[in-house]
C-alpha cells in the first residue's frame, strides 16, 4: 500500500499533492493492522494482518525491500509529473507481453519461471511502472531519418532463422567440451537445444528463436555472426552479455520487395519512438535515485518489532514503516502464505496441548544432518538446493524442519514396528542390490523416450550421453547413476521388479513413475551380505521402519488437526485469474483493446 493511500480526509490529500519532495509525508489515519482478522481457528483462535505481516516479513523482508523502495520513487515521480495509469492499461500491457504465447504458459516459463514473480507482482511492481516511467519519457525522444531507415531495413529486410544454446557464464569449460559435437552433428545440436536449462523458452522451442534482422539485436556480434553463417554452419562460441551463446543457421528470409519505406513511414517513426523510449526509461530510472536515495535500515528481518518501526529512509528522509512494508507482501504474498501460518499455528496448538516443544538445537542439528545428505554447507544448500525452489534457509528451517519434528513427536508414541517390516527393511540394507543409472524423461515427453528408446538400449555410448543431458539436473551431474538399489526401498513396485529383472549391461524396458518416464540400465549385482544377522542390527531397523512410518503418518494426523481446527481464510488471492472483462472490460474497448478471454 503507497503512503500516500493512507491518508484520510480530503484535507490531508491537499496536504500531500502540495508537497515538492519526498520529505513532506502526511499523517496517516489510525490503522487497524493489529486487530483485523484474516482467519479464524474453532475455538475463537485468530490470525490478524499483524501476525501475517510478521510472518511474510521473516521470510520475504530481505528480498523484496528494494521492489517496495524503486516503486515508490517511480510513483511518486509520477504523481508529481500528473501521470495517471488504469488496471485496463495494465492488463492491456501484460496481453501484449504474451505476443501470442497462451497465457498459463508465459506465466509458468516467463513471469514464475524466469523472473521468480507472482502475476500481481508483475503486473504492479513491473508493468504498471514501465507504463508510468513510458509517460513520463515520452516527451523526451526525437528520431532521425537515419534512425527510420534503419527500422525499415531491421523490420522488412533480410532475416537470418537461427536456432540457440546458451550456456550460462559460468559454465564456458562445458560449453568448449560440447562445442565440436554440437558443430559436427545436427543430432546433438537438436537434442542440447531442446535440453538446455538456462532458458525454458529455449528449451520449448529447441533453441529457435525470432529471425535475426539487421539493427534489431542488442549484440552486434550476435547480428554479425548470425548473417556470415550459410544454412546448416554453426558458429563460434559467443561470450555475450545473458551467456556463453552457439548459433546454428537453419535458413535466410530475403526482404519483402512489396514494401516501401514511404508506405510505412508513420509505423516505423513509432516503432523507432517505443525503441528510444526503452533505452531513456533506465536513464530515468537512474536519475530518480541519484536525486532520492534510499537506505534500508533493518538488516533482521526475523526479529519482531512494532508496527511503527521506520524500516527505509527514501529521498530527504520520508520514513517507511514496518507496518507499510507488510501490507505491501500482504497484497502480494498473503492470501498464498496465509495457509501455511494457519497450518503453523494447527500444528502448535496440538503440541501445546500435550506439552511437546521443540528446541532450537534439535532444528540445528536436523538442519546439519540435512545437508550433510547432500555434501554440502548450509549456504550451498541454500543456493543451488532451496534458491531454485523459490525457498530460503529460514523457511526450510522454520516452515519444513521445525513443524516436521513437532509432528513427528506427536504421531511417534503411535507407531510401532512389526516382525514383517523389520525383516523388509532388514532385506532391503543387507539384501541382495542393484546398481543402476537412471535416464528420466518429465511427464509429457513419453513419445520423445518411445523414439529414442532402440539407440540407448543398444548403444551404451548413446545411453551414456543421455544420461549426462537429460532434464533432471541431479541425475544429469552424475551421469545417471543411482546408489545401490534394495528390495522394498523405491516406492515404485513395478520399477523395483524391472530393476531386479536385469542383467549387467542390461537396459530396462520404459516404465512409468510420478515423475515421468524412466529408463534404467544394470551395471552390478551386489550380492546379499551373509555376514550381517537380524538380531545384530534389529534394533536399527525398527528404529528406522517406525521414522518412516511416522513420515507417511503425518499427512494424515495433520489432516485430522486441520479438520478439527476448521479453519476459515478471510483473504482473496491476487494471483488467481478472474474475467479481466468484469471489471476493466469497458475500459480496455475505450482503449482499442479486446478484453482477453477466461482461460
Amino acid at each position: 500500500m503507497g503512503l500516500y493511500r493512507l491518508l484520510a480526509p480530503l484535507a490531508f490529500l491537499a496536504l500531500a499533492s502540495a508537497a515538492t519532495s519526498l520529505g513532506q509525508p502526511a499523517p496517516a489515519a489510525k490503522s487497524d493492522y493489529a486487530s483485523r482478522v484474516v482467519a479464524f481457528l474453532e475455538g475463537g483462535e485468530v490470525v490478524t494482518r499483524q501476525d501475517l505481516g510478521e510472518y511474510l516479513l521473516a521470510r520475504m523482508g530481505a528480498a523484496r525491500i528494494e521492489n517496495l523502495l524503486k516503486r515508490k520513487l517511480i510513483e511518486h515521480a509520477a504523481r508529481e509529473a500528473r501521470v495517471e495509469v488504469t488496471d485496463a492499461e495494465v492488463e492491456a500491457a501484460f496481453v501484449e507481453a504474451l505476443q501470442g504465447v497462451p497465457r498459463e504458459k508465459f506465466i509458468k516459463e516467463v513471469v514464475k519461471g524466469h523472473y521468480g514473480l507472482t502475476v500481481f507482482e508483475w503486473k504492479e511492481d513491473r508493468l504498471k511502472p514501465k507504463l508510468w516511467l513510458t509517460k513520463m519519457c515520452r516527451g523526451q525522444v526525437r528520431h532521425t531519418e537515419e534512425e527510420v531507415r534503419r527500422e525499415f531495413e531491421s523490420t522488412y529486410g533480410e532475416r537470418v532463422q537461427v536456432r540457440m544454446i546458451l550456456f550460462a557464464k559460468d559454465k564456458v569449460k562445458e560449453a568448449q567440451d560440447a562445442y565440436a559435437t554440437l558443430r559436427d552433428s545436427e543430432e546433438a545440436f537438436a537434442e542440447a537445444a531442446r535440453l538446455q536449462k538456462l532458458r525454458g523458452d529455449l528449451a520449448s522451442s529447441g533453441g529457435k528463436i525470432k529471425p535475426i534482422s539487421r539493427y534489431a539485436f542488442n549484440e552486434d556480434v550476435v547480428e554479425k555472426t548470425a548473417f556470415a553463417l550459410k544454412p546448416g554452419q554453426v558458429s563460434e562460441l559467443l561470450d555475450t552479455p545473458e551467456g556463453i551463446m552457439i548459433l546454428k543457421c537453419d535458413g535466410r528470409i530475403p526482404a519483402d520487395a512489396t514494401v516501401n519505406l514511404e508506405a510505412k513511414r508513420d509505423e516505423l517513426v513509432r516503432q523507432v519512438l517505443d525503441k528510444k523510449l526503452q533505452a531513456e526509461i533506465p536513464r530515468k530510472v537512474k536519475d530518480l535515485t541519484d536525486r532520492s536515495p534510499f537506505r534500508i535500515l533493518v538488516t533482521d528481518w526475523t526479529v519482531p518489532a512494532e508496527p511503527g518501526q521506520v524500516v527505509a529512509r527514501m529521498g530527504e528522509g520520508v520514513p517507511v514503516t514496518r507496518e507499510e512494508f507488510a501490507e505491501y507482501l500482504i497484497t502480494r504474498f498473503g492470501a498464498e502464505k496465509l495457509e501455511g501460518l494457519v497450518a503453523w499455528r494447527i500444528i502448535q496448538r496440538a503440541c501445546k496441548e500435550k506439552n511437546l516443544a521443540v528446541t532450537d538445537k534439535e532444528v540445528d542439528d536436523a538442519l546439519e544432518a540435512h545437508v550433510k545428505k547432500y555434501n554440502a554447507t548450509p549456504a550451498v544448500f541454500e543456493k543451488q538446493i532451496l534458491k531454485p525452489a523459490g525457498s530460503s534457509l529460514y523457511e526450510f528451517r522454520e516452515d519444513f524442519l521445525r513443524p516436521e519434528l513437532l509432528m513427528t513427536k506427536l504421531v511417534r508414541p503411535q507407531v510401532k514396528a512389526t516382525d514383517d517390516e523389520v525383516k523388509l527393511a532388514y532385506d532391503a540394507y543387507h539384501g541382495e542390490r542393484v546398481e543402476c543409472r537412471m535416464i528420466l524423461y518429465p511427464r509429457g515427453e513419453e513419445r520423445v523416450a518411445m523414439q529414442e528408446y532402440a539407440q540407448l538400449r543398444d548403444s551404451e555410448e548413446a545411453f551414456a550421453r543421455r544420461a549426462k543431458s537429460q532434464a533432471n539436473s541431479r541425475l544429469a551431474a552424475v551421469g545417471g547413476k543411482l546408489p545401490p538399489i534394495g528390495r522394498n526401498t523405491t516406492g515404485n513396485p513395478e520399477l523395483e521388479r524391472e530393476m531386479f529383472s536385469l542383467n549387467p549391461g542390461d537396459v530396462s524396458r520404459l516404465v512409468g513413475a510420478p515423475e515421468g518416464t524412466v529408463l534404467v540400465k544394470c551395471d552390478r549385482r551386489v550380492p546379499a551380505d551373509a555376514t550381517v544377522k537380524l538380531a545384530d542390527v534389529r534394533a536399527k531397523l525398527e528404529e528406522e521402519v517406525v521414522q518412516r512410518k511416522v513420515r507417511n503418518e503425518i499427512p494424515r494426523v495433520f489432516a485430522e488437526l486441520r479438520k478439527a481446527a476448521g479453519p476459515r481464510l478471510l483473504l482473496k488471492d491476487p494471483n488467481k485469474v478472474e474475467d479481466i472483462a468484469a471489471t476493466v472490460g469497458d475500459e480496455l474497448q475505450r482503449a482499442g483493446f479486446v478484453a482477453p478471454m477466461k482461460p
